[in-house]
């Protein structure tokens, strides 16, 4: 299972929610499936998640994965969950490795060793994007 940081600011939190949050459809409650396709896992992954437990940080007992389970309806056989979709970005912000501040000095870093036409090209992609986003 993944190691969590201890603690995240609402700042950074923030920053997760812009980075991650364009890969989860805007809704308030996600599937497994929706959730695990973005991150290359299958649904059983996303399961799992929310199956094992953890010791919070004032020693509570909790799921990795924060969500809800209920009956839909066939014959009380049947459970579904569905997982909010602020739990699921906070659950990849605590389990990364990274922050989202370095995946924009990454790409600064590739740009520093591309040629003049190169930049040209993506300067030329990036006011497009610009344009498309105005809208």
């Amino acid at each position: 299972m993944p190691t969590a940081k201890k603690h995240i600011t609402p700042a950074e939190l923030d920053a997760w929610q812009a980075s991650l949050g364009l890969l989860f459809p805007r809704k308030p409650m996600l599937r497994a499936d929706e959730i695990a396709a973005p991150m290359g896992v299958d649904d059983r992954t996303i399961a799992r998640l929310f199956e094992v437990e953890v010791k919070g940080r004032t020693g509570e007992r909790r799921p990795w994965l924060m969500g809800i389970e209920f009956n839909a309806g066939v014959k009380d056989e049947r459970m579904t969950r569905r997982y909010p979709r602020d739990a699921v970005i906070l659950f990849y912000a605590l389990t990364a490795n990274y922050v989202p501040a370095d995946l924009l000095q990454l790409l600064f870093d590739v740009l520093e060793n591309r040629t003049p036409q190169e930049l040209a090209a993506i300067l030329q992609r990036c006011s497009e994007l610009l344009r498309r986003h105005a809208r």
